[in-house]
């Protein structure tokens, strides 16, 4: 790799980020954050115009118009109820746990002059089940006794049309919904777990007596293995390209990897960079803690998310 790259690696739960640094994407290249752009104050439109965007006096989630007087104050307790309902109902989908997936999903609805949600769709949806959660979310809040605080301009109630972001992060203490299925019993030999009552890990860490600590050495060490041995090409790095590769494998009860395939790829040969080092273990001697199921090694199918980001 040429001098004039550097390239540095971060391990995040479900997820191993793989960012790449680089004068020329820095110069050439601005991610911004996702937000919502609401449009700036028209002259007031007819009485009975939906609204769109931010006016005088936006809709507000219920429970605060007792709390606070002044709408700042009670918009900031209505955010801070809002985002209490829906993260405190929120159940991240299984197959976007299984799979990694993260991102933000954007349902947008309309407050009526009566507080009632209507029109409710998504606009955005990273997939995996997360847009169809949050639509469930939006919906949840319909049951509720209580009505929005309705929207006003120039005095009156006004239809108002409301974009909601609902964030999907992974986190340590993330629990997938439904709950990952329960491997079958009686099990031949040759048969393939999805989900066991020990994940394989990788090893160099079986000194460590406790089992967080266990853990999280074993994912420092794969991220460790993966930044040594993952060779990129100059039209890689200068491609700027960034998202995430999925690479699967079967950990057998040996510790050794097989049927390794690209489940996901971004292009400009990442996928097969990444394939190729998952690929290099078993010519590097690595042998990887194996699965248990009922105390016995077990064939494991492992998905390896990596997700490249050029900074």
């Amino acid at each position: 790799m040429p001098s004039s790259f550097s390239k540095y690696l971060r391990i995040t739960l479900f997820s191993t980020l793989i960012a790449l640094g680089s004068g020329t994407c820095l110069a050439e290249k601005v991610v911004a954050v996702e937000t919502i752009t609401l449009d700036t104050t028209p002259p007031p439109p007819p009485p009975e115009m939906l609204f769109g965007g931010l006016r005088e006096v936006m809709p507000l989630f219920p429970g605060c118009d007792e709390i606070a007087a002044d709408y700042p104050s009670q918009k900031k307790c209505a955010d801070s109820l809002m985002r209490t309902f829906i993260y405190g109902n929120l159940r991240y989908p299984y197959v976007a746990w299984r799979d990694s997936v993260e991102g933000t999903a954007v349902v947008s609805f309309t407050v009526e002059k009566d507080g009632s949600i209507t029109g409710i769709e998504v606009v955005r949806d990273p997939g995996a089940g997360t847009g169809t959660e949050a639509l469930r979310l939006v919906n949840l809040m319909t049951t509720k006794e209580k009505r929005w605080t309705p929207g006003r301009q120039a005095g009156k109630l006004v239809r108002v049309r409301f974009n909601l972001p609902v964030r999907f992060k992974l986190t340590e203490g993330t629990v997938p919904y439904p709950p990952p299925p329960a491997p079958p019993e009686n099990k031949g030999s040759s048969d393939v777990f999805k989900v066991v009552e020990e994940m394989p890990r990788f090893p160099a860490c079986e000194d460590i007596p406790d089992e967080a600590e266990l853990e999280n050495c074993a994912k420092v060490k794969l991220l460790e293995y993966l930044h040594e041995n993952l060779n990129l090409t100059p039209i890689q790095l200068a491609s700027c390209a960034a998202g995430l590769v999925v690479i699967q494998f079967v950990v057998e009860k040996d510790g050794t990897i097989t049927d390794a395939k690209i489940m996901r790829d971004i292009g400009v040969g990442y996928g097969q960079s990444a394939l190729e080092v998952v690929q290099s273990m078993n010519d590097n001697g690595i042998r990887w803690i194996p699965g248990k199921q009922g105390s016995q090694p077990v064939r494991v199918e492992y998905n390896l998310p990596v997700k490249f980001r050029l900074e």
